[in-house]
Order: C-alpha cells, then structure tokens, then sequence
C-alpha cells in the first residue's frame, strides 16, 4: 500500500483531533485560558486539568524532535515546571497554548545547546530499521512511523513549523507566534518540510 502525502498529514490531523476529544468534557465547558487564570489565582484543580489536557500533546511534540522517550519526559516535566513558577505573569493576550508551546519550543532549544546537537539520536528501540521494505509489504502505521523518523531529521525550523502546524493542531499565525518568525516565513518552511519528506520518502503527491 502507497501513502500519498494527503494521508500523512490527514493521519497527523486526525492526531491532533483526537487529543482535542481526550482533553474532555472539560474543554468544552471551561477555556484554557479561564483554567490558567482559575490556577493564577490559586486553584490546584485547574492546573491539574490543564497538565491532564495538554500533557500527551506536548510529550508527542517533544519526542517527534529525535530524542529518546527519557530526555522528552525531563524536558516535560521543564515545561510544566516553567508553566507553575511564571503563573503570576502569565496574561490571556494569546492563547494558552501559544504560551505552553513557546515554553516549550524554548526548552528544547537550551537542550539542543546544552549538548551542541540540532538532532539527538533515538534509543535503538526506538529507531526504525535502516532495512528497505517494498511500500506494498508496510501497513499504514508503519509507514507513518517512517514518516515520523523522517520528520525528526528535518532542519529544526521545518520540524518546528511541521509538527506545531499538522499534529498538534496550530494555525499558522499562532506558528507564527511561537517560532517568532514571519508568517510567509512559516509558509516557506512548511513548504520545504513537505517538499523534503515527499524526496525522503518518495511519497506521491496526493
């Protein structure tokens, strides 16, 4: 079976969608935003339900970096460290998770100065065999963790824009807002990044 790029990305949406459904009831009757201004002022509960929302999310946004599993759990428990001591700055001019993915879009940067690295290598249970399989003899998750391997070599910036943009669900603008760049400069990167894994991969156009 062949995946076009179309599926790729629609199984990634649909990643993105489903986080959205496990977040809950909750979401629908309470915005991230009301939480964190709830836990701002004091409510533990809110902060609870906000990590609870949010927590697989990030944790997926961090390993699709190329780190193993264990540096993408200290790096998150970084972030919602960080969330807990600037709750007193925090301010709904934007949305919560354009703060929460610039926190950690941050914390991932330190790590790679931190080890003068733009890429980690997985733990070797993690990496997908260098082995070639015909695209007929892969099921469709199989392929998509190829993709997801091929992802992780991106050039940061197209990582960045890629996953922020297709998995965890982002518009552009708020892209935009978390990578500081320009909006036709996350245009351009998104652009490359799909260009490049369509190359990487030999996937078709649709």
């Amino acid at each position: 079976m062949v995946l076009a790029l179309r599926d790729i990305i629609d199984v990634m949406e649909d990643i993105a969608h489903d986080t959205v459904n496990l977040q809950g009831k909750v979401k629908a009757e309470k915005k991230d935003e009301d939480l964190m201004l709830a836990y701002q002022a004091g409510d533990l509960k809110a902060f609870e339900e906000l990590y609870m929302r949010h927590k697989t999310a990030v944790f997926r946004y961090l390993v699709r970096q190329g780190i193993s599993h264990a540096i993408a759990e200290e790096l998150l428990q970084e972030v919602w460290s960080a969330i807990i001591k600037g709750r007193k700055k925090y301010k709904p001019s934007a949305k919560f998770t354009t703060w929460l993915y610039q926190i950690s879009r941050h914390r991932l940067i330190d790590y790679f100065r931190r080890h003068q690295t733009h890429l980690t290598l997985l733990d070797d249970d993690e990496v997908e065999s260098d082995e070639e399989y015909s695209s007929d003899e892969l099921t469709k998750e199989e392929q998509l963790e190829k993709v997801l391997v091929a992802v992780a070599e991106l050039p940061f910036p197209q990582r960045q824009a890629f996953l922020l943009h297709y998995e965890a669900g982002l518009s552009s603008r708020q892209v935009s807002e978390i990578t500081q760049e320009h909006p036709e400069a996350v245009k351009s990167s998104l652009r490359y990044a799909i260009r490049k894994l369509k190359l990487r991969l030999g996937l078709q156009d649709d």
